[in-house]
C-alpha cells in the first residue's frame, strides 16, 4: 500500500496499532523483500539500510559469525564463517575464505547474507582500509557488475548510529529529540520503500555510520525515547532537519502542516548564532555551473544579473531571477532533485518551481534549492541569502544558517535543552513540528498519543518568548 492507501490504512488503526502495521508493511508491500531473494523475511521493526559507502566496489573483505550463501533462486547453497574476500562477477558474488578456498561450493553465489558473531557484530570494508563494524546483518550481492551491500537491523539499533552521526556532542535533551525526529523519518521512508531498502547511509536519507558511530550519550538519548514517532493523521510525518536555521526555520508545503515556519531568536540569541556566511562567485563561473547542472543555456550566453524575486514567509529565496545576454537555447525545465536527494524513497515536502524563459536577452527562474544543489551546498548553504553584484563583476551571496531549515534546527535544538533555557525534548520537539502528536510502539510502554509538549509548562514559556521577539521585529508571533 502507497499514498493514500497507506493513509486510510493508518486512520482505520488506532495509535496502539500504529507499529505494528508499520513494521509489517515493511514485508508486505510490493518489491519490498528483504535485501536478498531467499525467503526470511525482515525481522519486525528492522530497518534495511543501502550502504551507500560502499557502492559501485568490485571487491570487498568482511568479516562474520556465519555467512549464508544462495543462489539466484533462492536455494541455500552452503555457509561459511570467518573472514572472506568476496568480488564482483558475471555469475554474482564470488570470493575465498581465509585460506584461499573458493566460497562457491560448486554453485555460483547469487548473494551471500552475513550475520554478526560472538562480538554482536558483522564487519565490512574495502581492502586496504580498517573494516566498518555493524549491528544486524548484511546482505551483499551484484548489480549491474557491482557488489552490494544492505544492511538490516533493529531500528533501535540503527539510530544508535545515526543519532550521534547527525548531532555529534549535544546535551541529552537536544539528543533526545535528534532520536525521534530520525525514528520518525525512517518510518516515514519504510511506508514508501520500493525495492530491497528503506534508507541510504548518506546524507540524501540519514547519516549512519553503525558501531563506529556510537556514543554513550546517544545511545542513552535512543534508549530512552525507545519507539516514539511523530504523527499526523495517524500517520509518521516528514520529520525534516537541519544543521542551524539562521534564526527562523523554512515553511513546508501544503502537506505538512506541522513544519511551520517559527522564530528560533531564543535559541539564537546572538547574530554568531545564525551561522552567517558569504562566497562571491564570477559571471562565468555560475554560467557555467548552471549549464553542466542542466539549469542553464548551454551556449555562448552569459549572465548579466542574478534578483531573488520571490521569497517565503522565513526569508529564504524561492525564485531567483537570472538574466542572460547573447545565445539562443533555452534552460532545461528539469533540474536537480529537491531537497533530500533522490536516493530516499517516499514524498520528501516540495518547494513550488517553474523554471522559465528561453531565447536570447531573456530571464529564466529558478527555485533556491535548484541554485543550491548546482553551486553546491557548502557553498550556498542555505537559500537564506541575498545577492548584489560586485564592482568586479562577480555576484556575492552573503546568507545564515546551514542546510534546508526546515524542521528541527540542530543548533536551534541544542541551545533549548543547553543551560540558559533549560528545555526538554517534547518542548523541543512541539516548538519544531507544529501539532504533530508523539505515539509510542506497544510493548515498551503504554501507547500514547498526545502533543508533544503535553502537560509541559516549558512550552509556554517558549513561546512567550517568541512572542515578545516577534514583537520587537515586527513579524507576526508563532
Amino acid at each position: 500500500m502507497r499514498g493514500g492507501g497507506t493513509r486510510r490504512a493508518f486512520e482505520m488503526l488506532n495509535n496502539r496499532n500504529l507499529w505494528a502495521v508499520l513494521t509489517a508493511l515493511t514485508c508486505l508491500a510490493p518489491g519490498a523483500a528483504l535485501a536478498s531473494r531467499h525467503s526470511a523475511p525482515p525481522p519486525p521493526g528492522s530497518v534495511r539500510v543501502l550502504l551507500g559507502r560502499f557502492a559501485g566496489v568490485n571487491s570487498l573483505q568482511v568479516d562474520a559469525g556465519i555467512c549464508d550463501l544462495y543462489d539466484a533462486s533462492g536455494r541455500g547453497i552452503g555457509a561459511e564463517h570467518g573472514a572472506l574476500a568476496l568480488a564482483a562477477s558475471r555469475d554474482g558474488v564470488t570470493g575465498t575464505d581465509a585460506d584461499g578456498r573458493p566460497i562457491s561450493h560448486g554453485s555460483a553465489v547469487a548473494e551471500a547474507v552475513l550475520h554478526s558473531g560472538a562480538g554482536g557484530a558483522v564487519q565490512i570494508g574495502v581492502a586496504g582500509a580498517p573494516l566498518r563494524a555493524y549491528r544486524g546483518s548484511i546482505t551483499i550481492d551484484c548489480v549491474r557488475g557491482r557488489l552490494r551491500a544492505i544492511n538490516t537491523v533493529d531500528m533501535e539499533a540503527y539510530l544508535r548510529g545515526v543519532v550521534p552521526a547527525e548531532m555529534g556532542a549535544a546535551p541529552l535533551e537536544a539528543l533526545k529529540a535528534q532520536a525521534v525526529a530520525c525514528r520518525t523519518w525512517a518510518a516515514a521512508r519504510m511506508l514508501h520503500a520500493r525495492g530491497d531498502w528503506d534508507v541510504t547511509d548518506g546524507v540524501d536519507c540519514q547519516v549512519y555510520g553503525g558501531i563506529s558511530a556510537e556514543t554513550p550519550h546517544a545511545t542513552r538519548a535512543v534508549l530512552q525515547t525507545a519507539g516514539l514517532i511523530l504523527t499526523d493523521n495517524g500517520v509518521p510525518i516528514e520529520a525534516m532537519f537541519s544543521s542551524n536555521c539562521g534564526g527562523r526555520t523554512a515553511p513546508g508545503g501544503p502537506g505538512a502542516p506541522y513544519l511551520r515556519s517559527v522564530s528560533d531568536g531564543a535559541a539564537h540569541p546572538d547574530a554568531g548564532d545564525e551561522d552567517p556566511w558569504s562566497f562571491a562567485v564570477s559571471a562565468d563561473q555560475l554560467s557555467t555551473t548552471l549549464a553542466r547542472s542542466g539549469l542553464a543555456r548551454g551556449d555562448t550566453g552569459s549572465i548579466t544579473d542574478i534578483r531573488v524575486i520571490r521569497k517565503d514567509v522565513s526569508g529564504r529565496a524561492t525564485a531567483i531571477e537570472i538574466g542572460w545576454s547573447g545565445g539562443t537555447s533555452g534552460p532545461t525545465p528539469n533540474g536537480p532533485e529537491g531537497i533530500g536527494g533522490g536516493a530516499c524513497p517516499g514524498p520528501m515536502v516540495p518547494e513550488s518551481a517553474d523554471v522559465q524563459g528561453a531565447g536570447d536577452g531573456e530571464q529564466e527562474v529558478l527555485t533556491g534549492t535548484e541554485l543550491r544543489a548546482a553551486l553546491g551546498a557548502s557553498r550556498l548553504r542555505s537559500t537564506l541569502f541575498k545577492v548584489t553584484a560586485t564592482a568586479d563583476g562577480d555576484f556575492r551571496f552573503d546568507g545564515r544558517g546551514y542546510g534546508h531549515g526546515l524542521g528541527l534546527c540542530q543548533t536551534g535544538a541544542i541551545a533549548l535543552a543547553g543551560p540558559l533555557a533549560h528545555e526538554n525534548y517534547r518542548t523541543i520537539l512541539a516548538h519544531y513540528y507544529t501539532g504533530a502528536l508523539l505515539t509510542r510502539e506497544p510493548g515498551i510502554d503504554s501507547a500514547v498519543a498526545e502533543p508533544a509538549a503535553y502537560r509541559n509548562p516549558g512550552f509556554g514559556r517558549l513561546r512567550r518568548r517568541n512572542e515578545v521577539m516577534a514583537r520587537e521585529d515586527g513579524s507576526k508571533p508563532d
